[in-house]
């Protein structure tokens, strides 16, 4: 990912994460802020960059199950439908500044 590419998907996921959040944080305290502060938030942010990445056919892998790792990683994978065989789409996104770590799709 280029660092334009990089600046640009931080913009959007920070405008995203204050538009939920509805301004619940006070500026001063914005060293606190976390940008993930929840499995629901995780997986909506997920579902916008595995679209982005794979297209609408990702959505055959929802539901979404998303987990929070002991460094503060989210880590949210798709669902394999029962009568289909392969792997499913992954993405890792650090809980405190949403910074995608990972995506990957297994086969």
């Amino acid at each position: 990912m280029n660092r334009l590419h990089s600046v640009c998907l931080r913009i959007v996921l920070a405008s995203f994460a204050v538009i939920l959040l509805g301004g619940a944080f006070p500026l001063k305290d914005s060293a606190k802020v976390i940008m993930l502060p929840n499995e629901k938030v995780a997986t909506e942010v997920a579902k916008l960059l595995l679209e982005q990445c794979y297209g609408e056919s990702v959505r055959r892998f929802y539901p979404l199950q998303a987990r929070l790792t002991n460094k503060g990683i989210w880590v949210v994978r798709g669902t394999l439908p029962e009568s289909m065989l392969g792997g499913v789409p992954e993405i890792q996104i650090r809980k405190r500044d949403c910074r995608v770590v990972r995506i990957s799709h297994g086969k």
